[in-house]
């Protein structure tokens, strides 16, 4: 437009005589390559109006327009004098002239307004600089007052992480319990809270005794008595040679196969370790055993205290459980043979027996109907007084089909020590009906430092447990806040994830919070500031 309105004029530009276009051709290829940039700048800002890179952009392509405009309006002023001159001499005609005044007239238009956009765009950034020194004092200030804070904030966040840990540690303990006991949600509050409230009482970490609940659980212990089960395990382990877990386990099939109800395990528990003090024994021992004789003991009619006197008697005399509980059961099968073939008429097995025992067949076989733990104490304290008699005790238990080597020599030795037998079912029913060994027991190790800085570390985990409780909804939460950051993070334009990288690239992450967030809008204020 411009070249064709000034067609044919010359003018004297720096001494050297040229046409008019061709002078302007410079500066117009310059204004026409700024507009485009121009141009690319502002269809940019309608995507992302608070975008201050391209805000920026804008500022320095104006001013370059600005001051292109401006050399070609100097040009064409210089032009119009040259042009005057030579319109009163002829040498150019007076259309010519005019259209050097239009094309005067537009570019004056283009550099007003062009000053008009520089003007807008930076009163747009003198916005954001003000509201940058503005967001500089608040941070600043915030800061301030998080410094102040410091030392609370870093018990604080402390505590909420020993908090969390105590919680998240307990939610997967727990767990286990959840897994293996069928309840609902407010009796399962009610187990945690007795699980936890025995940690402060005993020598055992919440955490192990619901391990020990899970455990339970898992052998069939109902939920009634999981608490009262657990408890007892725990005092066993806390105070015997035995494992909660191994306790666990092994009375929970010994109640199982004995049929003894589980809401006297306390019973057992204080019966087993009377004997465990009482006898050349432990508990460990006397538990292995009665776990082996239950099934063929049960079957004979012992009851369960019965059960727990023979296997202390026998481990005292230093049987072990394997081999001892192997030749026990075919001693009391033998027994109930006799007695079951006597019935029937065929007594030769039962007479000898009962012989031994000093009765008579009859007396015998009501002793083992009624009491059998006491006609086979009577053959046993019988085997140990046969030489007294004149007779062998070798003979005569193979005479019985009692021959086997374990057999024999577990009869032989029960029988040389059969005062300890004796001993040992008085001492286990009195144990089991005062229910007190166990306790007793466990209360002399509980009154120990050591089991009272336990029980006192478990008490304050039991807080922490509950302020991580409180904290992790807060946290999940938080969680799903950090998604949708990243959600909306993965949907900006590269230009402004750089833009954003760069503004944060030098802000060190502290921990007290109201440090953190006054150093960003800090550096957010002075970013803005200085763009």
């Amino acid at each position: 437009m411009a070249g064709s309105r000034i067609k044919g004029i010359t003018v004297e530009i720096g001494g050297d005589t040229t046409k008019l276009q061709t002078a302007l051709k410079g500066v117009n290829s310059e204004i026409k390559n700024t507009q485009a940039q121009l141009k690319d700048v502002e269809k940019l800002l309608k995507l992302d109006p608070g975008n201050t890179e391209l805000l920026t952009q804008k500022q320095k392509l104006l001013k370059d327009a600005i001051s292109e405009t401006t050399d070609k309006l100097a040009t064409l002023k210089t032009a119009a004098q040259q042009a005057n001159e030579a319109l009163q001499r002829g040498e150019i005609s007076q259309a010519q002239y005019d259209a050097l005044q239009r094309e005067i007239a537009e570019t004056e238009a283009k550099l007003r307004d062009l000053e008009s956009q520089a003007s807008r765009s930076a009163v747009a950034l003198e916005k954001i600089a003000a509201t940058g020194t503005k967001l500089q004092s608040v941070g600043n200030t915030i800061t301030g007052v998080g410094k102040s804070l410091a030392p609370l904030s870093a018990a604080a966040t402390a505590v909420g992480i020993a908090g969390v840990k105590a919680a998240t540690d307990w939610e997967s303990a727990f767990a286990g319990v959840k897994k293996t006991t069928d309840a609902t949600e407010a009796e399962y509050e009610e187990l945690a809270a007795g699980i936890q409230k025995m940690a402060t009482e005993t020598a055992s970490s919440a955490e192990d005794i619901a391990a020990v609940a899970e455990a339970a659980g898992q052998l069939g212990i109902s939920k009634e008595h999981l608490l009262e089960f657990t408890k007892t395990m725990v005092m066993l382990g806390d105070s015997t040679n035995l494992s909660a877990d191994e306790a666990a386990v092994a009375l929970a099939r010994f109640l199982n196969i004995t049929g003894e109800s589980t809401g006297n395990v306390d019973k057992l528990g204080a019966a087993i370790v009377d004997l465990g003090n009482n006898f050349a024994t432990d508990e460990a021992s006397i538990v292995a055993m009665s776990t082996r004789l239950a099934s063929a003991g049960t079957l004979a009619g012992l009851t369960t205290t019965d059960i727990l006197a023979l296997s202390t008697a026998m481990s005292s005399v230093g049987i072990e459980a394997e081999a001892g509980g192997t030749a026990m059961t075919q001693t009391l099968t033998a027994i109930e043979k006799a007695a079951s073939d006597a019935a029937n008429g065929s007594t030769a097995a039962l007479d000898r027996i009962a012989s031994v025992a000093g009765m008579s067949s009859a007396e015998f076989a009501s002793a083992w109907e009624k009491r059998p733990i006491e006609a086979l104490q009577a053959f046993i304290a019988g085997l140990g007084s046969l030489d007294e008699r004149g007779e062998s005790a070798t003979l005569v238990l193979d005479e019985l089909g009692m021959s086997g080597v374990r057999q024999s020599n577990m009869l032989k030795s029960l029988a040389l020590a059969s005062g300890v037998l004796s001993d040992a079912i008085d001492t286990s029913s009195q144990a089991y009906q005062n229910n007190t060994a166990l306790t007793d027991e466990a209360s002399k190790r509980y009154q120990t430092f050591a089991s009272q800085v336990s029980q006192l570390k478990e008490a304050f985990k039991a807080v922490a447990v509950d302020i991580g409780n409180i904290l992790i909804p807060i946290l999940k939460n938080l969680m799903g806040v950090l998604r949708n950051v990243l959600d909306w993070w993965n949907g900006l334009s590269d230009g402004t994830k750089n833009f954003i990288v760069q503004l944060g690239s030098f802000i060190a992450i502290l921990s007290p919070i109201l440090i953190i967030g006054g150093k960003i809008i800090s550096a957010v204020g002075t970013v803005m500031t200085i763009l």
